[in-house]
């Protein structure tokens, strides 16, 4: 075990992270080393949980702090009016698997009906610009039950009913705001919101899952169909303190990964590691002759 005196949060989750309007929900934390706390800039010092009312998509951001640095940890709570269309599954990064009308491999967003009832699509919209929650305008159309709309994220700005949609922007593989609008009596109603979804990789999809209520990446997207449930997260690589190369000093091998909880193994004969073979890495390990790890 690694012993460290900088501040660690061990765990930052919300008992529900997709609600509908004014839901109470509760945010929980466990700190390590902590000597202040603060949840979205409000001082929260010597609590291990907060209950509030969800009134709109937020990002809540958990920060720790000691004389040696700090750390945080966020949790998305989605708020989505019930009844209401919602973005069900996106591509920020496609492989082709799904080509325009153009033959263009282009990102797609889908949208899915979840209510019993037909969803009538006017003066709603899509937009990767949280400060432009207008950015471009779907034809007015209808949604039925449990149905799905594909719109190509190509940049292209095709918005004929009845032909293939084609919003005015693309979408970042690195990740962005997203986020499908309405206009309401008082102004613009966020819908369905991710901000950000997080990095997307080659083939893969994102979105949200049968149970309605977690987010996850998809191997096999399904456009215009219904989801499985995805994958929560994906490991960051590894980072090895020493670079490869020719050493005439034994020295200690520091393996790290941001992903938190990772479980790192290793082997130091050039065979691949699998969950039951190669060594659980701990803490560092001494190099002392040629080794391929």
């Amino acid at each position: 075990m690694e012993v460290t005196p900088n501040p660690i949060i061990e765990s930052f989750t919300a008992t529900d992270t997709i609600v509908p309007p004014d839901t109470e929900i509760t945010l929980n934390w466990s700190v390590l080393n902590s000597d202040s706390l603060s949840l979205n800039g409000t001082d929260v010092t010597g609590t291990t949980e907060l209950a509030l009312t969800a009134a709109s998509t937020t990002t809540y951001t958990l920060v720790a702090t000691n004389a040696r640095g700090s750390s945080n940890a966020e949790v998305l709570v989605t708020v989505i009016i019930p009844g209401e269309p919602i973005i069900s599954e996106f591509s920020a990064d496609s492989d082709g698997s799904l080509l325009d009308e153009d033959g263009d491999p282009s990102d797609w967003i889908e949208i899915y009906n979840p209510s019993a009832s037909t969803a009538i699509l006017n003066d709603y919209y899509l937009t990767d610009d949280p400060n432009n929650l207008t950015k471009w305008r779907l034809p007015t159309t209808t949604l039925d039950e449990t149905d799905h709309l594909i719109i190509f994220a190509s940049g292209k700005d095709r918005a004929d009913e009845g032909d293939e949609l084609h919003a005015n922007f693309s979408l970042r593989a690195s990740g962005e705001y997203l986020a499908l609008t309405k206009q309401g009596p008082a102004g613009i109603i966020i819908l369905s919101e991710f901000d950000p979804y997080p990095a997307q990789f080659p083939g893969y999809s994102y979105g949200v899952n049968p149970d309605g209520t977690t987010l996850g990446y998809y191997t096999s997207p399904t456009p215009d169909g219904i989801n499985g449930t995805g994958l929560q997260d994906y490991v960051r690589d590894t980072t090895f303190s020493i670079d490869r190369g020719f050493y005439d000093t034994a020295f200690d091998l520091t393996i790290e990964s941001n992903t938190e909880g990772a479980q790192i193994r290793y082997t130091l004969n050039g065979t691949d590691p699998t969950s039951s073979q190669g060594t659980l890495y701990t803490v560092p390990f001494n190099i002392s002759s040629t080794s391929v790890i």
